[in-house]
């Protein structure tokens, strides 16, 4: 075979060319890449659920090729969900928020995670604003936090379109997505009680079986968890719900047993 001999010139052009496809090839990669994650981001921030938006973001995690830096605020984020939804105590973001009007996720404003933080510190806030009487019974501090929380809320809508439970924040309705079926002939103030009873019944399953910990509370301490059967009164007494009942049962049995009521309580 003949050797063909390239001059300089057409050297340099063809290694010129070769280099410039390369750059070329490693560009569609990296903005391919980019398209991944911004997808993936979006998939857990328009998921309505936050176990789902975990199970989203423990995926995304395990990709393999992501940036340290973003690996390492996925974790962060993870770990804040995980805390959201499982911490013992509900108000563990209380202080912070009641201090801040804001709560530390440590994840920097330039991480593309850092929208997802959003929907969560608008919550603590105005958790906040709604428990603390020193907020709510003031109305301009009220409007301070009701309008950082707003503030939070907004952001996450316009980076989430998609997502029902933030529109809920901002004063749109959702639901409801359960119906219930009236019994013929009844009046409508009998089908509208029944259905109030069935909505209330299954916000105390939910908070059974989402809330409840081993040794009985729910989250906020003894102190404000007894007063939860106030609401639960009507299932309780005007009907025969054994799972209601024994989760009741059950806490009351706990509390009694707490060496802080041991002399009584009045």
């Amino acid at each position: 075979m003949k050797e063909v001999k390239l001059s300089r010139r057409d050297f340099i052009r063809s290694s010129s060319l070769t280099a410039a496809g390369i750059a070329v090839a490693l560009t569609d990669r990296a903005e391919a890449g980019r398209d991944q994650v911004r997808a993936a981001i979006q998939r857990a921030g328009n998921a309505d659920s936050d176990k789902e938006r975990l199970g989203y973001l423990k995926e995304f995690q395990k990709r393999p090729g992501l940036d340290a830096s973003l690996k390492d605020d996925i974790a962060k984020l993870i770990a804040q969900i995980e805390r959201w939804l499982g911490d013992k105590r509900l108000d563990y973001f209380g202080r912070e928020a009641g201090r801040n009007l804001d709560f530390d996720f440590e994840i920097g404003e330039d991480s593309p995670l850092y929208p997802l933080t959003w929907l969560y510190r608008g919550r603590m806030v105005i958790w906040y604003a709604l428990e603390s009487g020193g907020v709510w019974n003031n109305p301009e501090r009220k409007r301070k936090f009701f309008a950082a929380a707003r503030g939070f809320f907004k952001k996450y809508a316009e980076a989430f379109p998609q997502n029902k439970i933030v529109r809920m924040y901002l004063g749109q309705p959702t639901g409801p997505y359960k119906r219930y079926e009236a019994v013929a002939g009844a009046p409508q103030w009998a089908v509208y009680q029944r259905e109030g009873l069935e909505r209330l019944t299954d916000i105390i399953e939910w908070w059974i079986d989402n809330r409840m910990q081993d040794d009985g509370q729910y989250g906020g301490g003894w102190g404000d968890d007894c007063e939860m059967w106030r609401w639960w009164v009507p299932i309780l007494i005007g009907f025969d719900s054994p799972k209601i009942g024994r989760a009741q049962a059950r806490f009351s049995k706990a509390l009694m047993s707490q060496e802080h009521m041991k002399k009584g309580y009045t």
